[in-house]
This record gives C-alpha cells, structure tokens and sequence, in this order.
C-alpha cells in the first residue's frame, strides 16, 4: 500500500504545466524536492517497526501538504485538477493508515 501511495502521489506530480512566475517556479521545485523525499523514505519503512513507520508517515503527510499547497497555488485547469485531485487522494489514503495504526 505504501508504494502504491508514494506511486499516485509521484504521477500526481510528473508533468505539470507550471505556471510561468519566478515564485511559482520556485515554489514547485521545492514541491518536486519533497516529492523526491517522499520517495527516498520509502526504503526507510519497515515490518518491524510501527513507532518510526508512523513517523515516516507524519514526515510524507507533512510533506504531501506542502506540495499540494504550492500546486493549489502555481497550476491551473486541468493540471490543477488532476493533479491536486490525486495529491489529495493520496493524503486521505495516508490520514487513513495514520489513523489506523498510529496514535
């Protein structure tokens, strides 16, 4: 589950058409850095260990919100919907898993 959460969450992100503002621009690298943190954090998860994978979690979600925050800002039409669309889907998958198994 959670790769396919990090999967939907990175084809969210994949070919936005980015608005042409110098802070837009800006502020849609740093999504794309969080993005790539996202990804790198997964290896991190274990079987094991339910302390640090809620924490990984809270970490991606925090993450999550950040990008989507600058996407709802910097995208319009249908890259905007699509993909702030999916960015939420994916942050509802993730507040579902912290709720279940993280407290």
């Amino acid at each position: 589950m959670r790769r396919a959460l990090i999967t939907l969450f990175l084809l969210a992100f994949a070919s936005p058409a980015w608005a042409q503002s110098a802070s837009c621009a800006r502020d849609l690298a740093d999504a794309d850095a969080l993005v790539a943190a996202v990804q790198a954090r997964d290896k991190d998860f274990t079987d094991n260990d339910d302390a640090k994978n809620c924490r990984l979690l809270r970490q991606n979600r925090a993450d999550m919100i950040v990008a989507t925050q600058a996407m709802k800002r910097c995208l319009t039409g249908h890259d905007l919907s699509e993909n702030v669309g999916q960015m939420e889907d994916s942050l509802g998958d993730v507040d579902a898993v912290l709720a279940a198994k993280c407290r």
